[in-house]
């Protein structure tokens, strides 16, 4: 009975590791369950056994931990469950940023981060003093800063 126990265990273990390594993302329950398992049955060879046999199991399943973790290392394993596509596609290209020195008015307030409207065209824009701008404003921009609109009240 208890080398049934101690193979089950050991079998169990490796399951659970397969389970982890191939099905369940992350490190998880499986995976710990696995050692947990490998542990016992190590544990139960050395206490229904003895010492020799303890490390006699305690070393194949060592060995056998090893020899998976160099094979899933150097075969090409991962490269069958790694995700091969590539996304090429880009973002819609934006409207071109408004000139240093256009006008437009602001549709909504600033404080200091809004929305304002330069030849029909709607950009968030940001006030160069910090300062709130009420909805309606004319503005004109100060700089651009990146994708940034620096504008200042008329």
């Amino acid at each position: 009975m208890s080398t049934l126990l101690v193979s089950l265990l050991v079998l169990a273990g490796f399951l659970l590791l397969f389970v982890e390594l191939l099905l369940v993302p992350g490190i998880g329950v499986p995976g710990f369950a696995g050692l947990a398992a490998l542990v016992a049955a190590c544990y139960f060879a050395f206490t229904r056994f003895g010492t020799l046999t303890g490390v006699v199991v305690t070393s194949c399943v060592s060995l056998a931990l090893l020899a998976l973790v160099i094979y899933v290392l150097r075969a090409k394993t991962w490269k069958r469950f790694a995700l091969r596509d590539e996304i090429r596609a880009t973002a819609l290209a934006e409207d071109p940023l408004p000139e240093t020195g256009t006008r437009g008015v602001t549709l909504t307030r600033l404080a200091p981060v809004g929305t304002a409207r330069f030849d029909g065209r709607d950009f968030e824009v940001k006030s160069d003093t910090n300062d709130m701008v009420d909805p309606g404003t004319a503005v004109t921009v100060v700089r651009s800063e990146g994708n940034k609109i620096i504008v200042k009240p008329l």
